[in-house]
């Protein structure tokens, strides 16, 4: 906030990078914050109970510099990219992108491993300590290990590590991204913006307002549904087959061989693709203004969406059943924090000179 109060009025900010700084912050910090705000009481804990400071300094920070390059790179995608890489990885030839991929791995490995190791050794020094009474995902995940007597039953450091840097990756960079469409959305559709600047600061709600108050926000759940729903940022998502089985579809389908089908036959250890943005954008869920941007559509939705699984507000952005994605909750809550602290003080506008492209469609 202090950042932003300090830039001139009108100066263009690239969000994205900050906000990604942000929500790196906030994973490390989660476990700390829940004893402090009140809005993250109840969330299951995500978090370290670490301050990474990222956004004091990103080019000084090794963590966050380390996962900018790693997204960075993922980004830069063609299929010239594609072909290189896999006749390289074929021939067992590194590459410029390879070994930048592999150091920053390195990084974010090495300082997991650091974490693991620091809180491991408070929690073996004194179990009556602060640190011990801790409700971060690192001290309860290092606890369990150290109390499990059954060395089948444990896992490695390396194993751990591993469990860590999947937390820190999966819950910042996606949220960072879906709060980067939000302000998007916000800038583009200029009355939703207004609307929704009016709910927060008529509701007077103060600087931290309760998990409850905040949910009280009828507008602000509605806008965050929408977001989540038309920009979803991880668009497909993948599962292997456990066993052979017939998957129903809605409506029969004539195959290549002239048979009408009503379900699709899949073998043990197919791979099925599950197309999160196509299903959330279907005009016959959701309506002929499916591609269309409406917070308002979430007071009265279609009969089929009330039939749509998902884990969360009857979209599949965050998937369903026992692989759906663990940190929904906290991520649902970060992203209406930062969005009611950002859009109570600040007016979003798109930047003429450039051009954003939706490629998650």
């Amino acid at each position: 906030m202090d950042m932003l109060h300090d830039k001139p009025e009108g100066e263009t900010i690239e969000v994205l990078s900050w906000l990604t700084r942000a929500t790196l912050d906030i994973i490390g910090l989660a476990g700390k914050l829940t004893w402090t705000y009140p809005v993250l009481q109840l969330i299951l804990p995500k978090g370290f109970g670490y301050d990474f400071r990222s956004l004091e300094d990103k080019d000084k920070n090794e963590l966050a510099k380390a996962y900018a390059e790693l997204f960075n790179s993922n980004a830069e995608f063609s299929t010239l990219i594609v072909v290189k890489g896999l006749l390289c990885n074929m021939l067992g030839i590194p590459t410029k992108d390879s070994r930048r991929f592999d150091a920053n791995q390195s990084t974010v490995r090495r300082i997991g491993m650091d974490l693991m190791k620091d809180k491991k050794a408070l929690l073996q020094k004194d179990s009556h300590n602060e640190e011990s009474r801790g409700r971060d995902l690192l001290t309860l995940l290092i606890k369990s290990n150290l109390a499990e007597t059954d060395s089948r039953q444990t896992m490695s450091d390396e194993e751990v590590v591993g469990q860590i840097t999947t937390f820190l990756s999966a819950g910042h960079e996606t949220t960072s991204a879906t709060i980067t469409w939000a302000l998007y959305a916000l800038a583009k559709y200029t009355k939703v913006q207004v609307k929704l600047r009016d709910e927060m600061q008529s509701a007077r709600l103060g600087d931290a307002p309760s998990m409850d108050q905040l949910d009280s926000l009828g507008y602000l759940n509605n806008f965050v549904r929408e977001v989540l729903r038309i920009y979803a940022v991880v668009p497909m998502s993948g599962r292997e087959v456990a066993h052979d089985t017939v998957i129903p579809v809605g409506e029969s389908f004539t195959d290549l061989t002239g048979t009408v089908q009503t379900g699709i036959r899949v073998r043990k250890g197919d791979s099925v693709a599950i197309p999160i943005i196509s299903i959330n954008r279907a005009q016959d869920v959701w309506g002929e203004d499916a591609m269309e941007f409406n917070p308002d559509r979430w007071n009265n939705l279609p009969e089929a969406v009330k039939d749509m699984p998902g884990v969360w507000g009857h979209i599949l952005t965050f998937l369903h059943g026992p692989h759906a994605c663990i940190g929904y909750r906290f991520a649902v809550e970060e992203i209406k924090i930062l969005l009611y602290t950002l859009v109570r003080v600040f007016e979003f506008e798109l930047d003429p000179s450039i051009e954003i492209e939706d490629k998650t469609g």
